[in-house]
């Protein structure tokens, strides 16, 4: 009862679209999907393709390899700033302010956790694909917080898939989701939106690409700023 509380309209739009729409947007990643293990071999696994001379690769970053971890409020800056530029994109679900809120803590949450620029953007871009894909009848019936709720869980798998030393769910549910719902409940939601995927999550290069580059030059644009506003003060 409390997954479907806390997760109806995703339970909802899956629910309806069962077989030959869930698999419409997942059918066409399965091509590039094997293409891509027989293109890597021996060499790193590409996940978005390579254009504009950047390889989106998995990361190998560590969580001993970044310096110390920006403050809260400067990363929720940073966060706020990519916030606003993902609801602004096409086929995105409508963001009210509890879900915008959520999306930054989450945003903030992978900054302090040692995640570069690119690092951040890489999983947003990925997660923006899939939410994008899951567009639809969805989007109607949420209310506010619910589409938040499902963005952050898309970064969450975008995350696991990406990197290879990502943020267990435990710790996602203990940082942004502990007095919203169980464990259980979470992690039965992601495994429900990896199900609708067919269980891949590559997404296509030019998908990416139209999300990636204006992400990545909006967060270092929002680092400049607040170097800029810090030697003022």
């Amino acid at each position: 009862f409390e997954m479907v509380q806390w997760f109806r309209p995703a339970m909802a739009y899956l629910s309806a679209h069962s077989e030959p729409d869930l698999q419409k947007a997942s059918r066409r990643h399965a091509g590039q999907k094997f293409a891509s293990k027989r293109e890597t071999l021996g060499t790193p696994t590409f996940s978005g393709g390579m254009t504009a001379g950047v390889a989106t690769t998995h990361s190998s970053r560590s969580r001993g390899d970044a310096a110390s971890p920006p403050s809260v409020s400067r990363a929720l800056v940073r966060a706020s700033r990519l916030v606003s530029y993902m609801a602004s994109l096409p086929g995105m679900p409508c963001l009210g302010p509890s879900s915008r809120d959520l999306l930054c803590r989450a945003i903030a949450f992978l900054i302090r956790e040692g995640y570069t620029h690119e690092d951040v953007c890489l999983t947003l871009s990925h997660a923006c694909v899939y939410a994008m894909e899951l567009a639809g009848t969805v989007q109607s019936s949420l209310q506010d917080g619910e589409a938040g709720n499902i963005l952050v869980m898309l970064i969450f798998i975008a995350d696991s898939y990406l990197q290879d030393y990502a943020v267990p769910l435990h710790r996602w549910h203990s940082h942004l989701f502990k007095d919203s719902c169980s464990i259980r409940t979470l992690n039965l939601a992601v495994m429900k939106l990896l199900k609708s995927r067919k269980y891949i999550l590559c997404v296509e290069h030019w998908d990416f690409n139209a999300v990636y580059m204006p992400l990545l030059t909006v967060s270092l644009r929002a680092r400049k700023q607040h170097s800029k506003t810090t030697m003022l003060i």
